[in-house]
């Protein structure tokens, strides 16, 4: 017989894997289904307000019960007070965090951690590499213009995107990034943070979107190859003051290009190939792109109706009037 030999080595709180708490998420892939427990812990800001616990993960279901007793479940929840919580999931990748505002740049921040000045020019539409070293990277951006930005990475990577006056969004790859993100002019930031929590090893590759502006009627046709995207613009100038009733969208050769309306905050109005909106004067962007799985390339051509004049009529008069027009052949 062997003897046997154990250690024990305890984890500083910051590396503590079963609590979900500010600025701290929890990422763990499970080999079977099944039960598993954690704490979430939350600042006196968001006892205060509320904070959303929102978790990435396949059949997944939540039950949390707080200091007061308090049992709220499902997939998304609200809470107000710390809570432990039970999560059923199933096998594979699970992610869970805390919502999060924009967080402003510190004074000390360092020139690594900031975006290239040469993207700083709306006009760029050379690609530009950036290697990812660090557990955690960050891509500060100052635009003078809006911008949609195509991302690639060859390994799995978390991204938080960071916009001024909206809580951060965060997306899950687990295989690899080949994405498209809506920047709006102004400050905003891209946080990449590896799956694991060490380092990542990987380059970032990332790419200015063509833009072009969106007229009345059936805009020019384009083709797009599988991970391609397309920024369109549009303005609404309406001294009245009255909500105008807009038709949006695209048509393509296969009905599978992503259609995504945005105000010029980068807030999502809308996404489907076919949109109908009631919009105030304004500023507004039209993101399409193809998924990367896409057979093979696809023609697509935007769509907007209502831009030059008012409507007079109810807002199915616009939308009937705008399915005519997609529904026009291709030239």
């Amino acid at each position: 017989m062997h003897p046997l030999s154990v250690s024990v080595q305890p984890l500083a709180d910051s590396h503590v894997a079963n609590v979900v708490a500010h600025k701290r998420i929890f990422r763990r892939h499970f080999a079977a289904s099944g039960y598993f427990h954690f704490a979430v812990k939350l600042t006196q800001a968001e006892k205060a307000s509320g904070v959303k616990l929102h978790s990435y993960g396949q059949q997944l279901n939540l039950v949390a019960v707080d200091k007061k007793g308090n049992i709220s479940a499902g997939s998304q929840l609200t809470l107000y007070d710390d809570a432990q919580v039970s999560m059923r999931h199933s096998e594979g990748l699970h992610v869970l965090w805390l919502a999060q505002p924009y967080r402003a740049a510190a004074p000390g921040d360092t020139v690594p951690d900031t975006v290239p000045v040469a993207l700083r020019d709306e006009n760029l539409s050379k690609s530009i590499s950036r290697p990812l070293k660090k557990p955690v990277e960050v891509l500060r951006f100052n635009l003078q213009q809006a911008g949609l930005f195509n991302l690639s990475t060859k390994a799995p990577v978390i991204l938080r995107k960071g916009i001024p006056g909206l809580d951060e969004s965060l997306l899950v790859y687990e295989t690899a990034m080949r994405d498209s993100v809506f920047l709006p002019a102004g400050e905003s930031y891209l946080e990449f943070e590896s799956i694991n929590g060490q380092p990542l090893r990987d380059t970032l590759y990332l790419h200015k979107a063509p833009f072009s502006a969106l007229e009345e009627g059936l805009g020019k046709a384009l083709s797009l190859y599988p991970g391609q995207a397309r920024l369109y613009s549009f303005e609404l100038d309406n001294a009245q003051g009255v909500e105008r009733q807009i038709g949006v969208g695209v048509k393509a050769s296969i009905d599978i290009a992503q259609c995504t309306l945005y105000n010029a905050q980068a807030q999502v109005l809308g996404r489907g190939v076919t949109q109908k909106h009631r919009l105030q004067a304004g500023r507004y962007y039209l993101a399409v792109n193809l998924p990367v799985d896409t057979p093979s390339m696809v023609s697509v051509q935007p769509a907007l109706v209502g831009l030059d004049k008012p409507s007079q009529g109810p807002p199915q008069a616009v939308m009937l009037e705008y399915q005519q027009l997609i529904s026009q052949k291709t030239q």
